[in-house]
C-alpha cells in the first residue's frame, strides 16, 4: 500500500462522529499541498522517520490519518484538511495536551514544510461530551485570584532553566511583589540535579 492510498481519503469516506478533523494552511518545500498533507498524516499518526517492523496491519487500517480535502490556494501552498480517527485520542476524558501533540505536534518541525498552520479542529461528539470543560472558568479564576475590574497579569520565570531553587524562590517573590496575579516556570523546568521539586 503507498503513501497516497494510505493516508488519504474521499470526503464522503470520513465521519465526523469518529474522527478530529483538523484544517491546516500548507507551504510544501518543494511539493504539492496534497504531499505537505500527507506528510502531516504520516508525521501526525502512525508514521515515523524510518519503516519500523512494529507497525501492525491494524494500526494502518485503523489509525492512519487522512487526507481528504485539499484547495489549493497558489504554487505549493494550499489549505488541507485531514480526519484523525478518534481512537489516536484520550478521547474518554478529553485529555487536551494528547490533542494538541497531535493535531499541533512535530509537525512545525517537518523538513519537508516552509510553512504550516493549524487553522481549525472540530472534535466528535464523543470527545465534546467527555471534555466537561474548564472547572472554574473566567469568572471562578478571578473570583479565586481576588481580582475584579482589570485583565489578569502573568509573568513566566525566565530563564527558562539552569536556575537553583533559591534562584527560582527570589525571582518569584520579586514577580509577586510586583503584583502580577499568575506566576508560572518555564516548561523546561522539571526534576532535576540542581531545581528538585522536593525543595
Amino acid at each position: 500500500m503507498g503513501e497516497v492510498e494510505l493516508y488519504t481519503a474521499a470526503p464522503e469516506a470520513i465521519d465526523p462522529d469518529e474522527s478530529v478533523i483538523a484544517t491546516y494552511y500548507v507551504e510544501g518545500r518543494g511539493i504539492p499541498p496534497l504531499e505537505a498533507g500527507i506528510k502531516i498524516a504520516e508525521e501526525e499518526s502512525i508514521g515515523t522517520w524510518t519503516d519500523v517492523a512494529t507497525l501492525t496491519e491494524w494500526a494502518r487500517d485503523h489509525l492512519a490519518a487522512k487526507v481528504f480535502s485539499v484547495k489549493d490556494q497558489r504554487g505549493n501552498a494550499g489549505i488541507v484538511k485531514i480526519a484523525f480517527p478518534i481512537d489516536l485520542f484520550d478521547h474518554r476524558i478529553g485529555g487536551i495536551p494528547n490533542i494538541l501533540s497531535i493535531v499541533a505536534g512535530n509537525l512545525f518541525g517537518s523538513g519537508s514544510l516552509n510553512n504550516v498552520r493549524l487553522l481549525d479542529a472540530e472534535f466528535p461528539k464523543a470527545m465534546v461530551k467527555a471534555f466537561r470543560g474548564p472547572k472554574f472558568g473566567i469568572e471562578g479564576v478571578y473570583k479565586a485570584l481576588g481580582v475584579e475590574g482589570r485583565p489578569l497579569i502573568n509573568n513566566m520565570i525566565k530563564p527558562c532553566t539552569g536556575y537553583s531553587c533559591e534562584v527560582g524562590e527570589k525571582l518569584f517573590y520579586e514577580v509577586a511583589v510586583g503584583g502580577c496575579d499568575v506566576i508560572k516556570d518555564d516548561e523546561l523546568i522539571a526534576d532535576m540535579a540542581f531545581n528538585r521539586v522536593e525543595d
